[in-house]
């Protein structure tokens, strides 16, 4: 803020220059966000001040509201329905029993979402015996869903790291590294001992990748996944786990030779905070 000194009418307004006044409003609200909220804001030259301005304020008013609501379980924002037992019901009552059930809760702007495909039984019985009794925040925004996902409170560690893995891969396919950043870990180490930052990593893929003009035929088998979480582990249930295989692909050359990769893969998992991901790993065509 410059060092000119700002009072306000009796009116409220700073100034009689409208442009101003918003430009000086726009000032006292960022330092407001700052103050209250205890993070940075930094305007965007490019954001119109009026804009500018209702952003800030619905940030403001937001926080506010935020800061008053309570708890509650998920059974009370549905108002405590009182609902069958899934064994009570035939596999018939039990379809028309989770479509009011999805129903209800669309009402709430409530969406619980199963990554697997699940039967009828199994989400109606997830959700009234164990998602119920499940809390949050009270606050109910018009436009805002409340969403909620089968594996978060059942992680299907396997799977993730083998998603994870194929996601690896087919970037490497692709010759992309954007992509990477959600998957890799902060810190790697290499087989040679050294270790590397994340931008580090990226950064010599992409010198591997500035060698080739594409990669072609490209393949995959991945022969074993294993995992371990440890015991008496926090709520973030933190473990490691590796998924190892064999690639095959062609590498092409700017001058027009092809290159035929194969050989093994093998990638190491950590997972901290509730999340997989990649710390170490060998991939024939990088490593060699």
């Amino acid at each position: 803020m410059d060092n000119e000194q700002h009072s306000a009418d009796n009116t409220g307004k700073f100034s009689n220059d409208p442009r101003e006044n918003l430009r000086i409003e726009n000032e006292i609200l960022r330092i407001k966000v700052k103050a209250e909220l205890g993070g940075e804001y930094e305007s965007d030259e490019n954001l119109p001040p009026e804009l500018e301005n209702e952003f800030l304020k619905n940030i403001l008013a937001f926080e506010h509201r935020y800061s008053k609501i309570k708890m509650v379980k998920i059974a009370d924002l549905l108002g405590n329905p009182v609902l069958a037992r899934s064994t009570e019901m035939d596999d018939a009552a039990i379809a028309e029993a989770y479509y009011n059930l999805e129903t209800l809760m669309a009402e709430k702007n409530i969406v619980v979402e199963f990554t697997k495909p699940r039967d009828d039984r199994f989400k109606y019985r997830f959700i009234t015996e164990e998602l119920f009794e499940h809390e949050t925040d009270d606050m109910q925004v018009e436009g805002i869903t409340k969403y909620f996902n089968y594996e978060e409170f059942h992680p299907d560690h396997q799977a993730e790291i083998a998603d994870y893995t194929v996601k690896f891969l087919a970037d490497w396919f692709a010759r992309k590294t954007d992509a990477a950043k959600w998957y890799l870990d902060d810190q790697f180490i290499q087989p040679d001992g050294q270790t590397f930052a994340k931008d580090e990593m990226i950064a010599s893929f992409k010198k591997v990748f500035a060698a080739y003009t594409a990669f072609e035929d490209s393949g995959y088998v991945m022969d074993e996944v294993q995992f371990d979480i440890q015991q008496n582990a926090s709520e973030a249930n933190e473990g490691m786990g590796f998924a190892e295989g064999m690639v095959k692909y062609t590498a092409l050359l700017e001058n027009g030779e092809r290159k035929q990769v194969e050989g093994p893969f093998k990638f190491y998992f950590s997972r901290n905070f509730g999340r997989w991901r990649i710390f170490f790993f060998y991939l024939t065509g990088f490593n060699t």
